[in-house]
């Protein structure tokens, strides 16, 4: 059979070729690996394939970052050795060989159908050809995915710990799946929020709009926790936290000073290329854009006054904080 695994979420990808690597009666010193990230020949790929397994029954040949499916990769400048691999695909797919598994493994990318050798397998799927897609899932279809984990694994969260893994996970089925694992392992079946907190790690796309959120909304329990997982958790500094919240607000200032115009959000999607341009303007809490514009000015000038070594980086992003909590009381 021949297997083209594609897709962004790499989680299930890669548990998809681990299965069929380790399917009964299939040795390791069976399993030949190819690397097709410059432009090259398919022919080697096809010879493995039509080689004799000596040790046991099955075969498989594992193609890795095959430059032909890749919409980004290059393609084969001479016309005569592409339309060899075209003839040599080709006839592999009229005629595979019934003990070798051949295995397209697109790792983060989605097979481009454009291409000839992509139409070439779509056509043949569902014969010789099995194409299987993993794309990431959109918002909802995350919670109904988290649902139906929680429930096949018997494992109940609390309101608190539900939501809080959602905003771990960061709209990526790829964390969801491995922060499964870790509950899964971990043995509990009733989880509360500080279990999640624990066991699921945070990222610092995450944390740092959790932390602009909290400081826009005047929550000084929040903001201050935030600084503290990325800085003693993450191991981020105090200095790398800058343009990571200075994006954020310019991002929210965007939104919201359009607003002020009278711009609608679908008006403002279109001109910022913001995906959900009424989140940008929801975390703002209220804030005009005068009052965001000054909290980019001070963090501007924070940024100069640590990186001329005026200003202790630690010192000074705290008192940064503490003036906009403060503003907006504390």
């Amino acid at each position: 059979m021949i297997y083209v695994l594609n897709g962004e979420e790499t989680y299930r990808l890669a548990k998809r070729k681990n299965e069929l690597l380790n399917k009964e009666g299939l040795l390791k010193e069976n399993i030949v690996y190819f690397d097709l990230a410059k432009p090259q020949s398919l022919t080697p790929v096809i010879n493995a394939c039509n080689t004799m397994s000596l040790f046991s029954e099955y075969r498989a040949v594992v193609v890795e970052n095959a430059f032909f499916l890749n919409p980004s990769g290059k393609s084969l400048t001479d016309k005569k050795q592409k339309d060899i691999l075209i003839e040599d695909l080709q006839a592999y797919i009229d005629n595979p060989n019934p003990d070798t598994d051949l295995i397209f493994y697109c790792f983060g990318f989605s097979m481009d159908g454009r291409k000839k050798e992509g139409k070439l397998l779509k056509n043949a799927n569902g014969k010789t050809v099995r194409v299987l897609n993993y794309t990431n899932p959109k918002g909802y279809e995350l919670e109904q995915i988290l649902d139906d984990e929680l429930h096949a694994h018997k494992i109940r969260l609390t309101s608190e710990a539900r939501k809080e893994f959602l905003l771990r996970i960061n709209q990526s089925a790829t964390e969801l799946y491995r922060a499964m694992d870790k509950l899964v392992l971990y043995g509990e079946k009733n989880l509360e929020l500080n279990d999640i907190c624990r066991l699921v790690s945070i990222n610092a796309d995450v944390n740092i709009w959790r932390f602009q959120d909290a400081l826009l909304a005047k929550d000084a329990k929040t903001t201050l926790r935030s600084i503290n997982e990325m800085i003693e958790i993450s191991n981020m500094s105090y200095q790398s936290l800058i343009p990571l919240l200075a994006y954020r607000l310019k991002s929210c200032y965007q939104v919201v000073r359009l607003h002020e115009c009278g711009y609608s959000f679908d008006q403002i999607k279109a001109k910022t290329k913001r995906a959900r341009p009424e989140l940008d303007y929801k975390s703002a809490h209220g804030r005009v854009s005068m009052n965001l514009l000054e909290m980019l000015n001070d963090l501007a000038e924070l940024d100069q006054g640590i990186k001329s070594g005026i200003v202790n980086d630690k010192e000074g992003f705290e008192y940064y904080v503490l003036k906009h909590l403060k503003q907006h009381g504390v």
